[in-house]
């Protein structure tokens, strides 16, 4: 059943519609665990208590997936991303801990064994934990909503899209770094990258500086089916970023993709586009393992964004989420993207963005 059809017109989605219940069920839960402490109250106490856990558990996984739901649906920032990605840990770590919590204290309690003074004082520090645990997602969701406007006012345009400039340039900066076609955009670009790829083919990759009536000049790189994947990489290493391509892909059959994480030419991620699907995916050993993929299609000019923070995969085309995995994280590695088909691919801009320092 789809929930949307039965939310007001002002609500973007249902997981702020839900969320307080359990905070309020568990706040409350945990006040009545300290008056606990009150000897005329404790075994008048006991039952509602853990009916007020029981509640509120249900209630905080509930508001963890739809908060999981809410995520794929609402415009996020780049600014925004680690909030997110950590709201969402915080929120997952805070349910699990009050699930656990909870069934030990039910079980305890049907046993007839959730007395005794040393219990009570493990069950108080325990509750006032999960406050603390509950009070940081709290924290972070309220961030997202009224520092970063996530759910709240949209995103008119992608906010990593540079101002483009006459000459081709590469821009570096405390947090990464932005190019921009513009006359001599082949030679600026290859300033600072490096080609690799697997094949007897002297020169995989042709650079030539185009101009459009939509977005001006641009770089066009041609590559042919022989010559396999060619990677273009930066030499900076970083693990949490936020690449962003704007792209035209019209003339090409294959996939473009935006490289994350590059160890070696059988150790990186990437996000690509072959005309009909977004994937993350994992090249090991000469093999893609693909972690998630949706269909998208589209024509002209488009902004794809590959984010890679921590246990955290999201992939964005003009700041829709098309993507959305969550694996064990990989260690620094350089950035960069991909070819693989025949024919050429429009490049209008880069921007990396370290969102965690490293």
């Amino acid at each position: 059943m789809n929930l949307i059809q039965f939310l007001p017109e002002w609500a973007p989605n249902i997981h702020p519609m839900i969320v307080h219940f359990p905070i309020g069920l568990l706040v409350f839960a945990v006040i009545l665990d300290l008056l606990q402490w009150i000897p005329r109250l404790s075994d008048k106490l006991r039952l509602t208590t853990l009916i007020l856990y029981a509640a509120g558990t249900l209630g905080s996984i509930a508001a963890f997936w739809t908060g999981r739901i809410a995520s794929e649906t609402v415009q996020v920032s780049v600014q925004a991303q680690t909030v997110m990605s950590d709201h969402d840990d915080w929120a997952l770590y805070t349910t699990i801990f009050f699930l656990v919590f909870t069934l030990i204290r039910v079980g305890l309690y049907f046993i007839g064994r959730d007395r005794g003074s040393l219990l009570r004082v493990f069950f108080t520090v325990a509750a006032l934990a999960g406050m603390g645990m509950l009070w940081q997602t709290g924290e972070l969701g309220k961030k997202l909503v009224y520092k970063h406007g996530v759910g709240v006012t949209a995103i008119e345009a992608p906010a990593t899209e540079p101002e483009f400039a006459e000459e081709s340039r590469f821009e570096k900066r405390e947090d990464g770094f932005v190019w921009t076609a513009g006359n001599l955009a082949d030679d600026v670009l290859l300033e600072h990258v490096e080609i690799i790829h697997d094949s007897d083919i002297t020169d995989p990759l042709q650079l030539q500086v185009g101009e459009d009536e939509e977005k001006g000049v641009y770089l066009e790189l041609r590559t042919n089916a022989d010559t396999g994947p060619v990677l273009i990489l930066f030499d900076a290493t970083t693990r949490d970023i936020s690449m962003e391509a704007v792209v035209h892909m019209d003339d090409f059959e294959g996939r473009f993709g935006l490289v994350y994480q590059y160890h070696s030419p059988d150790h990186y991620g990437f996000m690509d586009y072959d005309g009909d699907q977004v994937q993350m995916a994992r090249h090991e050993d000469g093999t893609d393992a693909v972690l998630v993929r949706n269909d998208w299609q589209g024509q002209g000019w488009f902004a794809m964004r590959a984010v890679a923070d921590g246990r955290h995969l999201h992939g964005y085309i003009n700041d829709d989420m098309i993507v959305h995995e969550h694996v064990s994280p990989w260690e620094s590695g350089r950035t960069g993207f991909l070819l693989d088909g025949s024919g050429s691919v429009r490049l209008r801009s880069l921007h990396l963005v370290r969102l965690r320092g490293n």
